[in-house]
């Protein structure tokens, strides 16, 4: 996951100051809720077409889905690839944003569990009971 880094509360952040921060994408408000995310396309889009003192606000996907941080990984992907969506936030009870989810993240994820030795890979989770994870007995 990406960590949540702050455009301002009030998105006053321009795309110029935000090319030199490539990794913080998240715009949030005052209460660290996302507002959306700017898009490595969005931040070169708005860069050719206003130059560096384009707002965030304007160039920036907003409606991201939020998921909790005990939802499953599956569902976070399901988001990402139904949705076309460049991320998924993760927010805590509250509603503030503790990170992203990119098809970048998993990607890294596989790659590095891939490139490990076998016995230093975490293992995998049993298998849900017969009749899906709510079955009893």
């Amino acid at each position: 996951m990406t960590s949540a880094d702050s455009f301002g509360a009030h998105g006053s952040l321009n795309v110029g100051d935000a090319s030199y921060e490539i990794f913080r994408l998240s715009a949030v408000d005052g209460a660290d809720r996302l507002r959306g995310v700017l898009t490595r396309d969005a931040m070169i889009r708005a860069l050719q077409e206003r130059g560096a003192e384009a707002p965030v606000l304007d160039f920036m996907t907003r409606d991201i889905p939020l998921v909790q941080p005990r939802q499953s990984l599956e569902e976070a992907l399901r988001l990402l690839q139904e949705d076309g969506l460049p991320a998924v936030g993760v927010a805590d009870a509250e509603g503030r944003l503790v990170g992203l989810i990119t098809l970048e993240n998993i990607g890294e994820i596989m790659m590095v569990n891939a490139a490990r030795p076998q016995q230093q890979r975490p293992a995998a989770p049993p298998p849900p009971p017969q009749g899906g994870p709510w079955a009893t007995g």
